[in-house]
This record gives structure tokens, C-alpha cells and sequence, in this order.
């Protein structure tokens, strides 16, 4: 695949390519349990460094192959050793947050080679690299997809983005690393065509993600009764919001504008406090946020995530091996618990998550109170525009892409 194109038809090039990405979409529903399992029996760390142990063995196997090639330089190896360098150092940041999340390397890295050799049948200009990208970020859209239709699974742009990070990555290993000679030469007519029709497919899958929102969803589901099982999933795909600043506090997020936050009905308040009451046991977490998600119970929601967040920083700074981190943990602790007197306190009040005189005076002693604060919380609500915004948005590019394919066909055929 780096002098001549594989040795098998084209067409079981692609079943590998089938193959592959059958088994990331098949393995989704098991995927949790998995990783429960490693978590329980040798925590997740264990994750974080398998990935980067896969990664030094693959980059030593390419450094030997590559000093048998005759037109391998001193660059090649600081270019493969360098884009390994990165892949770990990438592994490690995700490692600090969820180690799981690397795994999407190695999945996506395998199928940006088998993409590649696929593509090597008929591609031997530098499009190929560009059409490998796009087309491995398909299969991570429709992966995210199937992923949002499991139970427990999660639909997040995140995601997509790391799977992009690894297709691109790999594919840079090879061309500033392997240096195949068989591509050669910038993009014919014919090249530019197909790169421009899957760019149009992947913006066309991204955009009817962007436009599926829990009341479309809902929409849908209720005119297309066979659907009925996505709206038993309640989980959203993509959710817009609102950015609020707070000349006090700083920046947050929420799917309810200021006027919703503050208006509460006094009996539900009190019903609600009950339900975070009742599962106030860190280990219940997770059952909550699955029972009372963020389509059918925002206010709530969001408040346990909030409580959660600073819960767990409060819990980090009394740990905290040194007076500068305890100060770090103790005013996201202090800032979280501000969001939550100010725009969830009559929840807050009638729940037992209210601090004691002596935890308050501790975190407010010992925290920055000086500095703003931007909340993480609900990081992932689209805030910056609309959907309307981003359908007209896209069906301009759309129509563009379209366009210079067309374009670019009728110059192929001349």
C-alpha cells in the first residue's frame, strides 16, 4: 500500500473496511460493561497506558520498516516519532478526564489505514489523505449515531473529534512518515469531485445531528410509531441552550434562561429536593442523571450535576497534598456552590446538600473568591447559534460542495 496497491480486488479492500467498522458499531452496547469491568478489577488507568504501550509498539514496527525502505531520511524517523509523541501525550490528557475515551485512537487509527488501502485502487494523488479523513469521519458520525440509540450510550461531538484526531494523525504518519510512492501528484479533476461529493455527505450527516433535538425527536417519534423506541432512550443528541454571564460569579450554562431558573413552584421544589435526596449516595449518581435526564428534567438535572461538581472538588481540596491545589479545589467548590444559592436555592435550601456554617467558611477562607469562574457544567449546549442558523448555514455549504463536484465532473469527462 505504500509502492503499489494491495494484492486483494478492490472490493474485499472494502469488506476489511466493513468489517472493522461493523465491529466498533457491534461492540457499542457492550462497551460500558467492559469498561466497568477493567475499572473495577484494575481501574482505568490501566487503559490510559495499554493505549500508549500499543502506540511505542506500533511506532517501533513503522521505524523498522522504515529503515528498510531506501528513501527513508533522518526526517522520517522525527516525523514518525513526533506524531507518536503526540499520540501519547494526547492519551495521557484524555487519561486525566476518562481514560476510556482513548480507545478511540486505536479503533480509528486501524480504520484509517484500512480506509487508505482501500482507497489506493483508484486514488494515487494527495486527495487520498483528505478523502481518508473524511470519509473515517462518516463512520465516527454513524458510530455516535448508533451509540446515541443505545441504552446508557451518549451521542457527543467530543467523540467525533478524537475519532478525526486519529484518522488525521495516521494519516500524517504516512505521508510525512512512510512517504508511500505510490502517491504521487496533486488532485485531478476526478479526485477533487469525490472529495467535494464525501464532504457534502459528512456536513449532510452532521447537520441532520445538529437539527435532532429532543422536540424533533419527540416530533417524529410520535408521528412514526416503529420509532417509538428512540424516544424510550431519552437521551438528547445534541441539546441548544443558553450562556449566561453573571457580573458576580461568571459564565454558566443551562437549557432554562434566567427567568425559568429562578421560577419555582414551592411544592415542587419540595418534591424535587426529596428525589436528590434520595439519591445523594455517590454511587446512585449515575442511576439519577439515567432516571432524571436533562430532556425531561433540566432544573433537576442540572442542579445534580452542579452539586456533583462541587461536591467533588470540595472533597479535593480538603485532600490536597499542598495549600496551592487545596486553593484550585476549593474555589471551583466555592464558585459551583455560588451558581447554585443564586439560581437553584430554593431547591438547595429544601435539600440536605446545603453546607454547614463551618464547610462555607472553610471553602470561602481558603478559595479565590477575586476571580471569575466558568462552569463546565452543560459545556456541551450549543449556545452560539441556532438551529435555523445552522440549517441555512449548512445547506449553503451544501449546495457549494455540490456544485464544484459538478464542476469538477464535467471536467473529468472532457
Amino acid at each position: 500500500m505504500l509502492d503499489r496497491p494491495p494484492r486483494e480486488r478492490e472490493w474485499l479492500s472494502w469488506l476489511y473496511v466493513v468489517l472493522w467498522a461493523s465491529v466498533i458499531f457491534l461492540t457499542v452496547p457492550f462497551a460500558r460493561d467492559l469498561i466497568d469491568f477493567v475499572k473495577d478489577t484494575w481501574g482505568l488507568e490501566v487503559l490510559t497506558y495499554g493505549v500508549c504501550v500499543v502506540i511505542v509498539l506500533l511506532t517501533i514496527a513503522a521505524l523498522r520498516f522504515a529503515a528498510k525502505r531506501p528513501h527513508t531520511t533522518h526526517l522520517t524517523y522525527v516525523f514518525l516519532i513526533g506524531i507518536a509523541g503526540l499520540f501519547v501525550f494526547l492519551t495521557f490528557r484524555l487519561g486525566a478526564k476518562n481514560p476510556a475515551e482513548a480507545l478511540h485512537y486505536l479503533e480509528y487509527g486501524l480504520l484509517s489505514v484500512l480506509i487508505y488501502r482501500a482507497f489506493t485502487h483508484r486514488i494515487r494523488d494527495y486527495s487520498i489523505f483528505v478523502a481518508v479523513a473524511i470519509a473515517g469521519t462518516i463512520v465516527g458520525i454513524l458510530d455516535e449515531t448508533v451509540q446515541w440509540l443505545t441504552p446508557r450510550r451518549f451521542f457527543t461531538l467530543e467523540d467525533i473529534g478524537l475519532n478525526l484526531t486519529a484518522l488525521v494523525l495516521v494519516q500524517a504518519a504516512l505521508v510525512t512518515g512512510m512517504r508511500p510512492t505510490l502517491i504521487t501528484g496533486w488532485p485531478d479533476a476526478a479526485s477533487l469531485r469525490r472529495v467535494c461529493y464525501l464532504g457534502a455527505l459528512a456536513i449532510a450527516l452532521l447537520t441532520l445531528c445538529f437539527l435532532n433535538t429532543p422536540d424533533r425527536v419527540a416530533w417524529y417519534t410520535e408521528k412514526i410509531p416503529f420509532l417509538g423506541f428512540i424516544q424510550d432512550n431519552r437521551s438528547a443528541m445534541i441539546e441548544h441552550g443558553y450562556l449566561h454571564e453573571d457580573a458576580e460569579i461568571g459564565l454558566f450554562r443551562s437549557r432554562l434562561t434566567i427567568e425559568e431558573l429562578l421560577r419555582s413552584a414551592p411544592e415542587r421544589t419540595v418534591e424535587e429536593a426529596r428525589i436528590l435526596d434520595q439519591y445523594r449516595a455517590r454511587k446512585r449518581y449515575s442511576e439519577f442523571l439515567r432516571i432524571y435526564n436533562s430532556v425531561e428534567a433540566p432544573l433537576l438535572h442540572e442542579a445534580r450535576v452542579h452539586l456533583f461538581r462541587r461536591d467533588i472538588y470540595l472533597e479535593r481540596g480538603d485532600n490536597a497534598a499542598d495549600e496551592k491545589t487545596r486553593r484550585e479545589k476549593y474555589t471551583v467548590a466555592y464558585w459551583e456552590n455560588r451558581i447554585l444559592e443564586k439560581y437553584f436555592g430554593p431547591l438547595l435550601q429544601a435539600s440536605s446538600f446545603v453546607w454547614s456554617a463551618e464547610i462555607m467558611s472553610k471553602v470561602k477562607d481558603n478559595a479565590d473568591a477575586s476571580s471569575s469562574y466558568e462552569s463546565p457544567v452543560s459545556g456541551l449546549l450549543i449556545t452560539k447559534f441556532s438551529s435555523l442558523q445552522l440549517l441555512w448555514l449548512s445547506l449553503g455549504v451544501l449546495i457549494g460542495l455540490i456544485m464544484l463536484g459538478r464542476h469538477f465532473g464535467k471536467r473529468a469527462k472532457c
